[in-house]
């Protein structure tokens, strides 16, 4: 092995002179010498095109609601450079006598476009950079923050206070935070420095957040239609049985685009996602986490994100006090518990407007307030019902059906309107669980028990006595819990109590004669709307960096999933197991998983996404627009079915060749010349004969960057009598590295 060769053994003629020289056959008219060649082509040199794919820049008339509205994740995706190392074409000429093929310092017959055979093959970048980890990474990353959001916008607790102060009264009070407000000292003086985003900046982002365009507009703005145009007809129609919220009738929400041609993996995966105790797609938690993650990853950093979340509360804040429902959560909704604790406080939040709501449409439907009372007086229980005149039945909703009172047979036995049971977030339930563990087991620790358990129960018996007066608790059951009404087959129309109800101490019996008649309108409220919605917002507003972070890691994990699944759906054969883990490691993270299980799941997003990428890196070379005279003529054109093969197979053999059929004349071998022909290191070539240029402008390949010859002869040796023996040699002529030559020569020693 040399660093070079001669000069005259570069080609075939100066080979074949070497390798006759060292055989020296004895027969006066040798057999030919059978040669294969084969000849390396190969693209380097990177395309005319920007592989690197700019961060959005915020301060620009990006298009923010194309960035983070729609049904799938909009997260950056692909490789930050090329992922294609190396593109290498093989032309090949096998088994051919020496007097077929001329090659020499002055003239060459292999022409790659006559190559008998075609065979191709890929290297790609090792260590590749790709968008949506490093967007992902960011924000795993941040988690070690401890300081709180204020703290890191330096915004002083009694300026916390004060603008807390100022919003109670002055509910339509501008934002707080001013883009010339220094983040390490608000006060001014000392080192400092100024928001990342000033104040037209962040109203586009908050608007694109909040926004309903393609999204869940028709949803949200078809309620708030509704509830204002039916005012309390929806509260009448939730009481059909008691404490259940029955569900008003809305339009449905708008269908998701149509799927793609290989949908079946798609709904596949998108089945399993909501699995995950996360957020839906293009929730607002959704869309939430995407863009607080995209500006975090941005150049306005960490403070960036802060400052928008910042904001966001104070828009949360507004939507509670003008009384706006958030935009894309279903109305009577609880806080689902298959969902991340995120979005669990935010359809929190919107249950306590929804109650606020029937609150003051109640009251406006009973009472005309509008002429003497300002439009934020409130209105709750009164404390003593002692006095209340109850002579007459009050919050009747309707007949139950055609049962009458037991008492007294001849008057209806009603439904009355009673109080929606309190919804719960997960740490909520948390908390009861544990506040009644703590009673003890004691026999005044479980009448106290009992009694945290019965709110409900008896605000249900007090609104059923204050519809049906001079009712009886067999009339409570027989609403209440028919089950526990055992009908007399002799006497359909009578009927007795269960073993259950009728026992000795049943809590039942004592929530009914502890009972006052208190219709629904003045009774103490089970689910404080303004207390639960300020302990929310209070709480959202004191997260620390860490908290808000790890809060954002499943509905952000999640949508990048979900758009992970479509992105990588051509590739399918290649990642399907590895999608498959992902998924399932996903599903185990957002129920069970702690950080470091995120950290390892960001090696999954990194291998499907850089498969992904080369791919479609590759593919996009190999798809390059023909120009007007390819397109004018016959040739084959190759089909998508065929490119997407060909590119997988390149994929799968990163460490052998793929054949391509029909050589420079088959359609993948058109797309292949296109390619070769858009090598920067023919972009200056200029050909002067007109001939030549129009040969030039359809077969133009880089210069060869490897050449191997095997020269097989088959003549006796030493003498003309002696027995034929096998003679061969390889040539390896790399024209960056090496000149390297091995022989195998035999003779016979037998008739010598």
């Amino acid at each position: 092995a040399l660093r070079n060769g001669q000069p005259r053994h570069t080609n075939l003629a100066g080979l074949l002179d070497l390798f006759k020289e060292k055989i020296v056959c004895p027969l006066p008219t040798p057999p030919p010498v059978k040669v294969s060649v084969r000849v390396d082509y190969t693209l380097q040199e990177r395309l005319d095109r920007q592989w690197t794919q700019p961060l959005p820049d915020f301060d620009d008339d990006v298009d923010l609601n194309g960035l983070l509205v729609g049904p799938y994740s909009h997260l950056p995706f692909g490789a930050a450079q090329d992922p294609l190392r190396e593109f290498c074409l093989s032309a090949t000429w096998p088994n051919l006598n020496e007097d077929m093929i001329v090659e020499n310092d002055v003239y060459s017959d292999l022409d790659p476009m006559t190559a008998p055979y075609w065979t191709a093959a890929v290297a790609f970048e090792s260590g590749l950079q790709c968008l949506m980890h490093g967007c992902l990474t960011s924000l795993v990353n941040a988690t070690r923050y401890q300081s709180t959001i204020d703290a890191i916008l330096g915004i002083e607790e009694n300026a916390v206070g004060s603008a807390a102060l100022e919003r109670l009264t002055q509910p339509q009070a501008a934002r707080i935070l001013q883009p010339n407000l220094s983040l390490t000292n608000p006060t001014g003086g000392g080192e400092s420095y100024s928001l990342p985003f000033d104040s037209s900046t962040v109203n586009r982002l908050i608007d694109a957040i909040f926004n309903d365009v393609g999204g869940f507009s028709d949803l949200t703005e078809t309620t708030n239609a509704k509830q204002i145009a039916e005012g309390g007809k929806a509260d009448r129609a939730r009481h059909e049985s008691p404490g259940i919220a029955v569900k008003e009738v809305t339009s449905d929400r708008p269908p998701s685009p149509p799927l793609t041609p290989s949908d079946d993996m798609v709904n596949k995966y998108m089945e399993l996602l909501k699995q995950c105790k996360s957020a839906p797609a293009d929730c607002l938690t959704s869309r939430l986490a995407v863009a607080l993650c995209h500006i975090l990853w941005s150049s306005h950093g960490l403070p960036g994100m802060c400052q928008i979340w910042h904001e966001v509360v104070i828009c949360l804040r507004s939507y509670w006090e003008k009384f706006d429902l958030l935009p894309g959560f279903d109305t009577d909704a609880p806080p689902d518990m298959g969902s991340c604790l995120l979005h669990q406080k935010l359809m929190m939040l919107q249950c306590c407007i929804e109650s606020k709501q029937k609150r003051h449409r109640s009251f406006e439907a009973t009472t005309n307030f509008s002429d003497t009372m300002d439009e934020d007086d409130f209105f709750d229980a009164i404390e003593d019902v002692d006095n209340v005149d109850l002579a007459e039945p009050q919050g009747r909703l309707k007949p139950l059906m055609d049962l009458k009172l037991l008492n007294k047979p001849t008057v209806p036995l009603y439904i009355p309107v009673t109080q929606d049971p309190s919804p719960m977030t997960e740490d909520l339930l948390e908390e009861h669980a544990e506040y009644l563990t703590s009673l003890g087991d004691s026999f005044d620790a479980g009448k106290a028990r009992a009694k945290a358990q019965s709110d409900s129960l008896l605000a249900d018996m007090q609104a059923f006595k204050a519809a049906n007066p001079g009712c009886c608790m067999e009339d409570f059951v027989r609403w209440h819990s028919p089950r526990d009404w055992i009908i007399d087959q002799a006497d359909p129309l009578t009927g007795r109590l269960s073993e259950r109800m009728s026992s000795a101490g049943n809590a039942w019996i004592e929530s009914w004669q502890s009972a006052r008649p208190v219709p629904v309108s003045l009774q103490k409220r089970l689910f404080n709307e303004s207390k639960e919605a300020e302990k929310i917002l209070h709480w959202l507003g004191g997260l620390t960096v860490c908290e808000l972070t790890t809060l954002l890691l499943p509905p952000l994990f999640a949508s990048a999933v979900r758009q992970i699944s479509r992105e990588a759906i051509d590739v399918h054969t290649l990642i399907g197991e590895k999608l498959d883990v992902l998924c399932h490691k996903l599903l185990f993270c957002t129920r069970q998983g702690s950080l470091d299980d995120f950290r390892d799941l960001l090696s999954n997003v990194h291998w499907v996404e850089s498969t992904t990428a080369q791919y479609r890196a590759l593919r996009a070379r190999l798809t390059l627009s023909p120009d007007a005279a390819d397109a004018a003529s016959k040739q084959p054109r190759v089909t998508e079915a065929d490119m997407k093969h060909f590119v997988l197979a390149l994929m799968q053999n990163t460490n052998g060749a793929v054949p391509i059929f029909g050589a420079a004349n088959g359609p993948i071998g058109l797309a292949v010349r296109r390619l070769l022909d858009s090598d920067a290191r023919l972009a200056g070539v200029v050909e002067t004969a007109e001939g030549a240029k129009k040969t030039s402008s359809k077969n133009r390949v880089p210069p060869a960057a490897r050449k191997q010859y095997v020269l097989r002869w088959v003549v006796p040796r030493p003498m003309d009598y002696s027995r034929l023996t096998p003679q061969r040699m390889y040539v390896n002529i790399d024209e960056r590295t090496e000149f390297r030559l091995c022989g195998a020569f035999s003779e016979d020693v037998t008739l010598s």
